[in-house]
């Protein structure tokens, strides 16, 4: 007689055991329920080039085309993650880090400076003729988990962002780095 996993009850047969193809096929319904449950995420790469606008009137918009979870955002040195939800970012392109004024809208983002002592182009990581590169996570299914710190959590995994700072003469400036790990 077959034994039972604890938590998808499929079958642990003992050497002893005569199985079914019935066994297999009801064991493969309940793993892929078992999945399908755990979250359906897709990754989106793309990049922009920076038109050189920005400050609080000048935000910069990026439209994805899909409901974003979490947007990280790159070029060299200067690094932004966004998660949706949250109204503020840094941009990690200076030793400080700069505030960020978040906006989501259904399709994308825009963001600005937050109002800060300084008002470059650079810091809103619209820099004029500078290619920015992304990787949006997006939701395909409706009825997977709604955040993202959640969604990472039930497929065992944890966001963690950590600035590394460079020791000149190679760089003062300071890098992100988002590690995915599992748990």
């Amino acid at each position: 007689m077959a034994n039972y996993t604890a938590h998808y009850h499929l079958h642990q047969w003992e050497p002893e055991d005569s199985f079914l193809r019935r066994d297999f096929n009801e064991d493969f319904q309940k793993i892929d329920a078992g999945l399908a449950g755990r979250g359906d995420c897709s990754l989106l790469f793309g990049s922009y080039v920076g038109t050189g606008t920005c400050g609080p009137s000048e935000p910069t918009v990026l439209t994805l085309g899909i409901p974003a979870k979490a947007l990280w955002v790159s070029c060299g040195s200067r690094h932004a993650v966004f998660l949706r939800g949250n109204t503020q970012a840094v941009n990690f392109s200076t030793s400080d880090g700069e505030l960020l004024e978040v906006e989501w809208t259904q399709d994308g983002l825009s963001w600005k400076l937050g109002g800060g002592l300084y008002n470059h182009d650079y810091q809103q990581l619209n820099e004029a003729g500078t290619t920015y590169y992304y990787a949006a996570l997006y939701q395909e299914s409706k009825e997977a988990p709604g955040n993202t710190r959640g969604l990472l959590a039930s497929w065992g995994l944890v966001i963690r962002t950590q600035r590394i700072v460079k020791v000149p003469p190679i760089s003062s400036s300071p890098v992100v780095v988002l590690t995915i790990v599992q748990v």
